[in-house]
């Protein structure tokens, strides 16, 4: 969904940075191999390199990675399903909320508030309204503001779960998920056009301008992901690092025969590792901050969210599909069409044909093999 990186901020938002997190957790490891092989003092310019490799191992794991993030693949199903349930939990509290101002005791507050009104209404000329009745009024109004915040801050809210059947509901274990398919779904339900298949069109129609800033905000964005991504593996490499030091000190303390029988080495990795109570600290705070880069990759994610739909808003009528579905009414229409097909017909069309070479038939909606289509010659209408 975006154009190789350029050299620039962007190489350093999505390689560098990423590639310097995951790279801590094997300084012990690099350290030790290159104490062994006798290369101790270049040890900063090694871990340059590996810095360099790691962030390119990152860069072409995008996918992989993405896939992990929203809940797509590589997640246990007993993992998936209670996820998925925290998830159905959000949303109902985001349903609930957007009826905060609409409750019985909001609606009980507008009418204490009509009646204090009216009490001050009708007082005399003369005569002030109380101070207890002036703060009554403004506290039911403060309540009823907050109420009214809630609700439209859960209407913001719930625009980030994907809609099916007129309603929103949760499709992914992960709000990263639910968020990328919400706004990638959108030209699909709005113009039939599948975002990814009609994006790379779009892209070449998109001015080189325009395209910069799209890949900014989008550089933005994976490199939260993959920041993310590199401080939980670097979190399970110390949590790792922890759990062979305790076996390493077990058998030492417990069974001095085992360790008798391991070959000796000029340098270890266990000279190279933090000490433990390091280690478990290490540990809980690189998963401290893998989360919280996540929720950031989330608002980040939400804003790129808006420019990835408005693009498809502004320039689906730059995509021209008339020739691609011409051919495929010709090849599975024995009859000629009595009806105009609609934009997302065509669109949808267009995208099986190109896509997964697919005819799919304007009268009865029949998904043919380009075989099948010869034979069909549908003349239903």
């Amino acid at each position: 969904m975006k154009l190789p990186f350029e050299f620039g901020i962007k190489l350093i938002f999505r390689l560098v940075i990423p590639g310097f997190f995951l790279s801590l957790g094997f300084i012990p490891l690099l350290r030790t191999i290159l104490d062994l092989t006798g290369w101790g003092d270049k040890f900063e310019y090694i871990f340059a390199i590996l810095v360099i490799f790691m962030g390119w191992l990152i860069i072409i794991s995008d996918m992989l990675i993405y896939m992990w993030f929203e809940g797509r693949r590589f997640w246990p199903g007993w993992l998936r399903r209670a996820f998925i349930r925290l998830e159905e939990r959000r949303l109902k509290g985001i349903k609930e909320n957007m009826r905060a101002d609409k409750t019985p005791e909001c609606e009980q507050q507008k009418r204490q508030i009509e009646r204090i009104k009216e009490k001050i209404a009708n007082l005399r000329p003369d005569k002030q309204p109380s101070v207890a009745l002036l703060k009554s009024k403004k506290r039911l109004e403060a309540s009823l503001a907050a109420a009214g915040n809630m609700a439209d801050e859960a209407y913001f809210d719930i625009r980030n779960f994907p809609i099916e059947d007129d309603d929103y509901v949760v499709k992914f274990p992960t709000q990263l998920g639910n968020l990328m398919n919400a706004y990638e779904d959108h030209s699909w339900r709005v113009y039939g056009m599948d975002s990814v298949f009609y994006w790379y069109r779009i892209w070449l129609k998109v001015d080189k301008d325009l395209r910069e800033e799209l890949d900014d905000r989008q550089a933005l964005v994976d490199s939260t992901v993959y920041t993310s991504f590199a401080l939980y593996f670097t979190a399970f490499v110390w949590l790792i690092s922890a759990l062979f030091t305790y076996l390493h000190l077990f058998i030492k303390n417990y069974l001095p025969s085992v360790e008798s029988y391991l070959p000796a080495a000029r340098v270890t990795i266990y000279q190279h590792l933090p000490r433990l109570s390091n280690l478990w600290l290490l540990f809980a705070l690189f998963l401290i901050l893998g989360y919280a880069v996540y929720r950031l990759s989330i608002r980040l994610s939400a804003q790129y969210g808006e420019h990835f739909k408005s693009l498809f808003d502004v320039y689906w009528k730059e995509i021209n599909v008339d020739d691609t579905v011409d051919k495929v009414v010709a090849a599975t229409c024995k009859a000629p069409l009595e009806r105009e097909l609609k934009r997302d017909e065509k669109f949808k069309i267009a995208y099986y044909y190109l896509q997964f070479n697919v005819y799919l038939c304007p009268h009865c909606g029949g998904y043919l093999k380009p075989g099948e289509a010869a034979k069909h010659n549908c003349t239903v209408t």
